[in-house]
């Protein structure tokens, strides 16, 4: 969420299926297993060149020659895979709706493993998402594995997953898409539309194998203090809150390596639930003490198992400090970067930044996830006068179009704004300045790193249609505009430049 930047240069300024039994709460027998895929099935008399109930997606950009097939050349275990081909154009099969049927509130994973041919552009992924009883698909409930290709020095299989909690109170059924995408299918819309050119591989090859779809708990790890910093004497503990509706099964193992990878600390065990505190239905939070780490940077992993069969895991960075954390002077030449962390967790960052002597830190107070006005000015106000306090100096960065406005654009980005009316996004704009500049005076226009300033002309008349604004409303405004440092900065300079150098080069590689 965090991540730490220096201030020195940015001031420039997805067989058969067999049926296993719904888990019910209270059985230690049951399984949370419900359907298993290991594509075994010609010795099930299944002769066909597809598995069982699995039908290929249609449309633009899925050609009906490009096929799936039951195969024997890569198998993750057993004897058969399931193949995807390419020919151009991109392929999904889905596993058809109203087979797996899931229970209300109840949290499920589906993994499955997965291996490619050496692909430039195409990629693989599992989805899943919930259909009401009549097998309408909410579309809100899908979610998407990570986009994968297996890399040229691998020969392993990779798993891939998705998890997703049946918190829709139509959800009925739970469907599965397997998927060899080209960067058409899952690459975000460009201000080109439909005149956008994509590359895309001809030839190309995904095997997926031992698909498992499980019910499984929802685990959330946490501390008792701000950011996961611990200082010497403390006695640190990990809080653990289990949603289940049953969970005697319960296994946990806790491995917990430091920054250079090696493991530090190892604890194998059933959970003990007969301790933990009741939080609500189905919801308990069992408390976990950790050991007394030497000073440095930790992640601590919690595998959770059921009868021997894994059923997630959840990770956690954690920091022991050198001292007793008595906070330092603030260094305004390095800071932290919080553009990716949500509204809420905003509080915290008074506590933390002091123990990490940062002088400034970045806030996205508009981005994809809202507007800062549409949450708690008041609280944004109260934050930005505890910074001050503490010498930190905030940069408002302006990430995104909020929600509101770029649904008012058409779901538009920064460029849309050079031929929308200004009557729409002015005000908007203004009030943000109005509310907050008496406490805010470095401005940020876009992400760090991002290349869309260098690429797209549009998105630098974008920039500059808004500068002009700030300049109506304040004197001499330092609006920052990112650039990476890879590229010459050439043309009409911005007021400020936010530089961004990848972590790549090493410090003593800068002066060139």
């Amino acid at each position: 969420m965090l991540r730490l930047f220096s201030i020195l240069v940015a001031t420039l300024t997805l067989g058969h299926s067999v049926s296993v039994a719904q888990p019910v709460a209270g059985d230690a027998d049951s399984s949370r297993v419900l359907r298993t895929f290991d594509f075994e099935e010609r010795k099930l008399g299944n002769v066909e060149d597809l598995p069982m109930y699995w039908s290929k997606l249609g449309g633009d950009g899925f050609p009906h020659y490009v096929n799936g097939q039951l195969s024997t050349d890569r198998a993750q275990s057993g004897k058969y895979s399931f193949r995807f081909d390419l020919n151009g154009g991109s392929l999904v099969y889905r596993y058809e709706a109203g087979r797996i049927k899931v229970q209300q509130d109840a949290h499920y994973r589906v993994e499955t493993y997965c291996q490619t041919t050496p692909l430039k552009h195409a990629r693989a992924r599992v989805s899943a998402y919930f259909t009401d009883l009549d097998n309408h698909t909410l579309p809100e409930t899908i979610v998407h594995s990570k986009l994968f290709a297996t890399p040229a020095e691998q020969s392993e299989w990779s798993r891939l997953s998705v998890e997703l909690t049946a918190s829709n109170p139509k959800a009925a059924y739970l469907v599965i898409e397997l998927s060899l995408l080209q960067p058409a299918q899952y690459q975000p819309p460009t201000t080109l539309g439909a005149q956008a050119l994509y590359p895309q591989d001809i030839r190309g090859s995904a095997w997926f194998d031992d698909l498992h779809v499980s019910q499984v708990p929802q685990v959330l790890l946490s501390t008792d203090r701000p950011g996961n910093i611990f200082r010497q004497g403390d006695s640190p503990r990990l809080q653990v809150v289990v949603n289940d509706k049953f969970t005697d099964d319960l296994s946990a193992q806790l491995v917990i390596t430091g920054a250079d990878g090696k493991s530090v600390y190892q604890r194998s065990g059933a959970l003990d639930m007969a301790t933990a505190e009741v939080l609500g239905p189905n919801r308990k939070r069992v408390v976990m003490p950790l050991p007394q780490l030497a000073a440095g940077w930790y992640q601590a992993a919690l595998v959770m198992s059921s009868r021997g069969q894994y059923v997630g895991e959840q990770q956690l960075a954690v920091i022991q400090l050198a001292d007793n954390g008595t906070a330092t002077v603030p260094d305004q030449r390095f800071g932290v970067t919080a553009l990716d962390l949500p509204f809420e967790g905003w509080d915290e960052l008074p506590q933390i930044l002091p123990f990490l002597s940062a002088g400034r830190v970045k806030l996205a107070v508009w981005s994809a996830a809202g507007d800062i006005q549409n949450v708690d000015s008041d609280k944004f106000d109260h934050l930005l006068e505890q910074l001050q306090e503490l010498g930190i100096t905030p940069t408002a960065c302006l990430v995104d179009l909020p929600p509101e406005l770029s649904k008012k654009l058409n779901n538009g980005s920064w460029p849309s704004l050079l031929n929308a009316p200004k009557e729409v996004w002015q005000p908007q704009l203004a009030y943000l300045l109005a509310r907050h500049a008496n406490h805010l005076d470095r401005w940020q226009l876009g992400a760090d790193g991002t290349d869309a300033f260098v690429t797209n002309p549009a998105m630098r008349k974008a920039y500059k249609l808004v500068y002009a604004e700030f300049a109506d409303l304040m004197q001499k405004p330092d609006l920052a505009m990112p650039w990476p440092a890879w590229y010459e900065l050439d043309g009409e300079m911005p007021a400020t430049v936010a530089l961004s150098v990848p972590p790549s080069v090493l410090p003593s590689q800068l002066p060139l």
